[in-house]
């Protein structure tokens, strides 16, 4: 090996591990959450055995029909784990909206949270 090539080598060893040590790609990400309320609208049966529910939120002034099953992984929910007589129409879950604040993660992160949602004074 000539010293040209010696040289390069280096130079695109030491290029690699500097580029990998710099990127940051998914974790370490911070984000600022907000709460907001779904309004249950209807549950949908899938099957015997699963259903999704629909939702009704109004996120920055726009008003909007969500699903559980869209906005959580295409998963449904299971009937044993969580019986529709314990989703109401007309109750409010929350809908759970993260933006990033740092790092090169998902931009916009938001999902359905099957929590009872209570209004922060």
């Amino acid at each position: 090996m000539n010293k040209i090539q010696l040289l390069f080598s280096i130079f695109l060893i030491s290029a690699i591990l500097v580029s990998c040590n710099n990127e940051t790609d998914g974790g370490g990400c911070t984000y600022d959450t907000q709460i907001f309320p779904a309004k249950v609208i209807k549950l949908v049966d899938v099957n015997e055995k699963s259903y999704d529910v629909l939702f009704e939120v109004d996120y920055e002034g726009r008003k909007d029909t969500l699903s559980f099953a869209k906005k959580n992984n295409s998963n449904y929910i299971f009937i044993e784990k969580i019986p529709k007589s314990s989703i109401v129409v007309g109750s409010k879950i929350n809908y759970v909206v993260q933006k990033i604040l740092s790092g090169k993660c998902n931009p916009l992160v938001d999902f359905i949270s099957l929590e009872p949602f209570q209004a922060t004074k």
